[in-house]
């Protein structure tokens, strides 16, 4: 893989990887990959590898969205939604999703620069390695 292929991978890889909706990053990673013809290995293993990104990241995407709808009347509260998932489970079901489009809208605040800010990083990065290894075979030759 050349390196700006690599770099694309990697942050593509990472920016669906922690996409607040657990169910859904494999397979948009794999149509993704296929679409823009990159490696699918290396994206899927960056999606599996940001997971723990993406469950640590859902407050501050949460809290985002939140911020930009402010009259939500959705919450976080763990004993709350505790106490809504016995009396009301469907009622819980819905805050639950809520609270998810209010991640996903964050999300999408952050995304677009962050995705471009990490490939730029990547890129450059890989490419100072593949430039010192190339140094390094014309030493040996």
């Amino acid at each position: 893989m050349s390196p700006r292929a690599l770099a694309a991978t990697l942050a593509l890889g990472t920016l669906i990887g922690t996409l607040p909706v657990v169910w859904g990053t494999s397979l948009l990673c794999a149509l993704t990959a296929a679409g823009l013809r990159l490696n699918q290995l290396a994206m899927q293993a960056v999606n599996y590898l940001v997971w723990p990104l993406q469950i640590a990241l859902f407050i501050p995407f949460f809290k985002a969205g939140r911020g930009l709808v402010p009259n939500s009347p959705v919450e976080l509260d763990s004993a709350m939604l505790a106490e809504q998932m016995r009396a009301a489970p469907l009622q819980a079901v819905a805050s639950l999703g809520e609270a998810n489009l209010l991640a996903l809208l964050g999300w999408l605040c952050w995304a677009p620069l962050g995705s471009v800010l990490l490939y730029g990083l990547l890129r450059l990065g890989l490419w100072r390695l593949e430039g010192s290894r190339r140094a390094r075979q014309r030493s040996r030759a």
